[in-house]
């Protein structure tokens, strides 16, 4: 049995629906007498390579205390819920996604690109800023008023940059909903896929150039299917950020989403080895 595994050891079991089952309720009592120790935590960043038993061990000197770990951050799921180490996180991409580049090719929305833009722009450069690109500045106070701009730190998120349409004059197969495809004579150029046919294709996502004077040839990264685009019928359907706004915007790649999570995740609560007897006992008796 994993080490994992062995956490579920500390539910009882209950009768649901005829069948026993974990009764994972228990764990709401128990941490609420946790939180009553709220000024015996602390936090802890979980290195890449460290595992929440590797924790357990090297600070409360047992690895069967990863079970307190659990439950002072409220993780109920061991597996999904603590952060991956770099290979874990990987794997994890790859089963779910396909691939890495896959990952991190498919775009989930758009948001303010804030950071890292340390530019502070001068009274005059932000008076000279176009309809709409204003909002995206707040003003940097001094003791005599207004000593610049920099970028605002809002959330802005919009669900994707442009959307677009074209026919096809040959296809090769049917296109997989939602997927890549990429310009064959541009592979910095790609979109996904909105709706398509055998006949003609709705694109959202739009990394490139999809308008041309001359056709050109599409691929599926999933599917595999080749088509040739009959350039003389492309269209903008709804430029969704206006183009003088499109600069204060990045694409979020599925990749880059679930990574964020998974760094979130090394933001641990410990509460003080003093404390683990107590509470261990309290356990075992809520538990009964």
């Amino acid at each position: 049995m994993s080490r994992r595994t062995r956490y579920f050891e500390k539910f009882p079991l209950t009768e649901y629906n005829g069948r026993p089952a974990l009764n994972i309720l228990k764990r709401v009592a128990f941490n609420e007498n946790v939180r009553n120790f709220i000024t015996a935590f602390y936090t802890h960043t979980l290195p890449a390579d460290e595992k929440i038993e590797n924790v357990a061990y090297n600070y409360y000197d047992d690895v069967d205390y990863d079970w307190l770990i659990y439950h002072a951050n409220d993780i109920i799921d061991p597996y999904y819920q603590t952060a991956l180490t770099y290979d874990d996180f990987d794997n994890f991409i790859i089963s779910k996604y396909g691939s890495l580049q896959r990952a991190k090719r498919k775009t989930i929305h758009y948001k303010n690109s804030y950071e890292g833009d340390q530019q502070i722009l001068s009274t005059s450069a932000y008076a000279a800023l176009q309809t709409g690109q204003k909002k995206y500045y707040q003003p940097v106070l001094s003791q005599v008023g207004i000593a610049g701009y920099d970028r605002a730190e809002i959330d802005f998120i919009t669900s994707t940059n442009k959307i677009e349409s074209f026919d096809l004059v040959t296809s090769s197969g049917d296109f997989i909903d939602n997927e890549v495809v990429v310009r064959d004579d541009d592979e910095s150029t790609f979109a996904e896929i909105s709706w398509s046919n055998t006949s003609s294709m709705i694109i959202q996502h739009v990394r490139g150039d999809f308008s041309s004077n001359t056709n050109y040839t599409i691929t599926g990264e999933e599917s595999g299917v080749a088509a040739t685009v009959n350039a003389e019928t492309y269209s903008l359907l709804n430029e969704v950020i206006p183009p003088a706004e499109q600069v204060f915007y990045s694409p979020v790649s599925f990749f880059e989403y679930e990574e964020e999570l998974n760094e979130e995740r090394r933001e641990i609560y410990l509460v003080q080895s003093d404390y683990k007897e107590k509470l261990n006992d309290q356990l075992k008796e809520l538990m009964k």
